[in-house]
């Protein structure tokens, strides 16, 4: 079981879990509620984590997360969502209405 991803809220980490679970890729979110303990514990300790259960699907895992990550900071236009037709603005990183993410260009 390894470390794959941590940032700084668990909305931010919803895309890439619903990255992994589309490609079956069993993962733990380590922190997921640990926000509470800041104070107790320093900041970026209480971040939540996603770790791959699966040390054979690491590599997959990890390159489709960086890939994601990328994608999400690239600067792009406002956007219509490919599953529920709503027009969302540039800055929002998954659909305001159903929260899908931005259809992925290939």
């Amino acid at each position: 079981m390894k470390k794959i991803f941590s940032c700084g809220n668990h909305f931010e980490l919803a895309p890439f879990r619903n990255l992994l679970d589309s490609h079956d890729i069993a993962y733990l979110v380590r922190n997921e509620f640990a926000i509470g303990a800041v104070g107790e514990i320093p900041v970026n300790e209480a971040w939540p984590q996603l770790w791959v259960l699966d040390d054979n699907k690491l590599s997959v895992a990890r390159e489709l997360c960086l890939k994601l990550e990328s994608e999400i900071k690239c600067t792009q236009g406002d956007w219509i969502c490919h599953f529920c037709g709503e027009s969302n603005a540039s800055s929002f990183e998954i659909c305001w209405h159903c929260e899908a993410l931005p259809a992925i260009k290939t």
